[in-house]
């Protein structure tokens, strides 16, 4: 199975849908089934979430999928709404990612 170290990247939000994309400047150094925060307008901790990039749309479009911050919350699937992010933030920590397709990722 292919991985790779990726780096730590911020970025505004500046549009979102309701099926689950947000945009941002740029995807360049986002990658699938990375972990992300999300971070509302307020950048209130108790605002931000967990979640996974499920897939990268476009050179500006990021598909995100909710996951649980509690061990004790019903897993999550799939993208979720993210109207609640607009004007908020996206945050990829380091991390090492696999890819499930066994191909190198760029």
């Amino acid at each position: 199975m292919a991985g790779k170290n990726i780096g730590h990247k911020t970025n505004a939000i500046t549009a979102v849908t309701a099926t689950g994309y947000i945009t941002i400047a740029s995807t360049v150094g986002y990658y699938k089934n990375a972990i992300v925060w999300m971070n509302d307008a307020t950048s209130t901790v108790a605002n931000n979430k967990r979640a996974v990039i499920t897939e990268v749309l476009s050179a500006t479009q990021l598909g995100i999928g909710l996951r649980s911050n509690d061990p004790g919350e019903a897993p999550r699937y799939g993208r979720s709404d993210m109207t609640a992010y607009n004007g908020g933030s996206i945050t990829q920590l380091e991390q090492l990612i696999y890819n499930n397709d066994d191909k190198p990722l760029d």
